[in-house]
């Protein structure tokens, strides 16, 4: 879908003949999502055709040969518009008006839509200006949390055609709207901001992704994903439709093969924004175990995902600082030095698909402590980059406290339930929850289920603490729920318990 020298053929021909029916443009209306359960039905003289054809190729996917073509198909008006009775996340495909050569015909793309749609409460539109995409943006969020925007059109490494719309100028010269272009002149971030931070642009136009003169950063996937904040997947060639695939949908993991016979290297890449105002990370400075974080990471990502990366991928050294200028929740984890030794229980390595959620999903800093001032400082200094969402602390310990480092012997050595604990987390905004990775840290004293470290952080400081109620394996712990966070781990003595606990200042 890239624009040639014969897309400009086309455009050239309507400039003289204006009359020929390939010129007239469809009238586009904006299909109104559903704010309540009676919505009414889509009136069809006012759908684009290819929505219309849309309806057709989408709802008869995967029925019978028998039943597309001898039975009334019934059309399922739900992949043109948004419910805000479905509990699902939203997508949003946004397919350019202009299609010279049949490219974007929506028969291509009924695998691709119904994959998505068996995740997310899916729309298909098609858009005429670039205003349409802040538009369908802003809708859409009303709607739900907006987790993907696919952006389809003909395109190259510069931006995408949305629509050949002409003018002319009084010296009888034409030009192309600015209106019709994705080009990187756009206020992405103004557009992009009813998307999640930790949401999705798929960009679905060939070369959208490749380096211009060997320079990665410069393409309009990059510039896209550095000015809206937003990880942009998008292709380094040339792309077909009916060869694009989602092999994850949750995961965004969009498939199109380099080749056509082995059919196994990927062209599309991930680009993640660049933040030139974040401090990069000393290499010498990093402890093993941080190293250990980032290596774990990378390798369950790349043995995860098909998805090409960027030479910044080889560092990830973004997961051990945070950024202000990145709109994701801040999850700070502080491990504490100090492990068992010859067990290594505090390594990334005990749980790597944990890791990989956490980088993936937030703002997220793994730090290694060594003393309780540190801890506190890393809590303090968090927080001026955002509010946190959480702060957990890994560590070994008992209900009395967690041993950070050093002589266990010592008090000093740990957070311990007699040490000025409102003053360490002061800091943090009444909605952060911390929580503690820390065996029994949650378990009840003399009767008293808030006599432990878990409750005595939770009356001093008033925020939330998640912490376990007995033992704990760092390789048990599962994420749940990535927002809110939620995690689980089974009792040694009952599978189906989770020993992980909340304690609540509301319910104390």
């Amino acid at each position: 879908m890239s624009l040639t020298l014969s897309n400009l053929a086309s455009v050239v021909s309507c400039w003289i003949w204006p009359a020929l029916p390939m010129c007239e443009p469809p009238i586009i209306l904006n299909t109104p999502n559903c704010l309540d359960p009676d919505c009414p039905d889509l009136v069809e003289s006012q759908l684009h055709p290819r929505e219309i054809k849309a309806l057709k190729e989408f709802s008869s996917f995967d029925i019978s040969i028998f039943e597309r073509y001898f039975s009334e198909i019934s059309k399922n008006q739900e992949y043109l518009r948004l419910r805000k009775d479905d509990p699902r996340e939203k997508s949003l495909f946004l397919s350019a008006n202009y299609s010279f050569n049949g490219a974007l015909d929506p028969k291509y793309l009924s695998e691709f839509i119904n994959t998505l749609d068996k995740k997310f409460d899916t729309k298909y539109t098609v858009i005429k200006t670039y205003d349409d995409i802040c538009h369908e943006i802003s809708e859409a969020a009303k709607i739900g949390k907006l987790a993907n925007v696919i952006l389809q059109g003909h395109s190259n490494q510069d931006g995408m055609l949305i629509d050949d719309t002409t003018a002319q100028t009084e010296h009888g010269w034409y030009y192309t709207s600015k209106s019709a272009e994705l080009d990187k002149r756009k206020d992405f971030l103004n557009c992009f901001k009813g998307l999640h931070p930790s949401g999705k642009i798929i960009l679905l136009g060939s070369y959208m992704g490749r380096p211009k003169e060997g320079n990665p950063k410069d393409n309009i996937a990059q510039k896209t994903a550095t000015l809206a904040q937003r990880t942009v997947i998008a292709p380094i060639d040339m792309t077909y439709s009916g060869y694009t695939k989602i092999i994850d949908a949750l995961d965004a993991e969009i498939f199109h093969p380099s080749d056509f016979i082995w059919k196994t290297k990927n062209i599309f890449k991930v680009f993640h924004p660049i933040y030139e105002n974040c401090i990069n990370v000393f290499k010498d400075k990093i402890h093993e175990r941080e190293q250990l974080a980032i290596e774990t990471i990378k390798n369950e990502t790349l043995q995860k995902s098909t998805l090409l990366r960027s030479t910044e991928f080889e560092d990830l050294q973004d997961i051990l600082r945070l950024c202000k200028d990145d709109p994701r929740q801040k999850f700070l984890f502080l491990s504490m030095e100090s492990d068992a030794k010859g067990q290594y229980a505090l390594s990334p390595e005990r749980n790597p698909e944990f890791f990989e959620k956490l980088s993936k999903n937030y703002d997220f800093k793994f730090k290694v402590v060594k003393s309780y001032d540190e801890l506190c400082q890393e809590v303090k200094e968090a927080s001026k980059t955002g509010k946190l969402l959480n702060v957990v602390i890994n560590g070994h310990g008992n209900p009395e406290g967690i041993h950070i480092s050093g002589d266990s012997k010592i008090l000093d050595a740990w957070v311990h339930k007699k040490r000025n604990l409102a003053k360490c987390f002061n800091s943090l905004d009444p909605s952060a929850k911390i929580t503690l990775f820390v065996c029994s840290a949650g378990e009840p004293q003399n009767g008293n289920p808030n006599d432990n470290i878990a409750g005595e952080i939770m009356k001093n400081t008033q925020n939330t603490v998640v912490a376990s109620t007995e033992k704990s394996r760092s390789d048990w712990r599962r994420i749940v729920s990535i927002d809110p966070f939620e995690i689980t781990h089974p009792s040694k003595n009952d599978p189906q318990a989770n020993i992980y606990k909340k304690f609540s200042p509301k319910e104390t």
